[in-house]
């Protein structure tokens, strides 16, 4: 969970790409969710990046459900959808 706005999730997002780019962690394991409600302006930060794994959260689901209190956030998910653990703020690791 992440969003244009948040300087902690675009560092966040610059450890995902790296850990992708050297084999640490595979795509397909991870799912980035931006918060942001300017469109225009999460366009324009992703022109350019991959978009592979990348949703919006436009109606705040998350958020509603109180599952995130802050960003970034990394849910790790069980095969059932079950949330097993999260971690709030930059972390190096997974």
């Amino acid at each position: 969970m992440w969003a244009t706005w948040c300087p902690p999730c675009r560092l966040q997002n610059h450890i995902l790409d790296f850990y992708y780019f050297i084999g640490l962690k595979n795509e397909d394991e991870l799912v980035k969710i931006s918060l942001d409600q300017d469109l225009r302006q999460l366009k324009k930060y992703l022109k350019g990046k991959s978009l592979k794994n990348h949703f919006i959260d436009q109606s705040n689901q998350f958020f509603n459900q109180e599952i995130i209190k802050g960003t970034p956030t990394i849910l790790t998910i069980d095969r059932d959808g079950k949330v097993i653990d999260f971690k709030m703020g930059v972390s190096f690791i997974f």
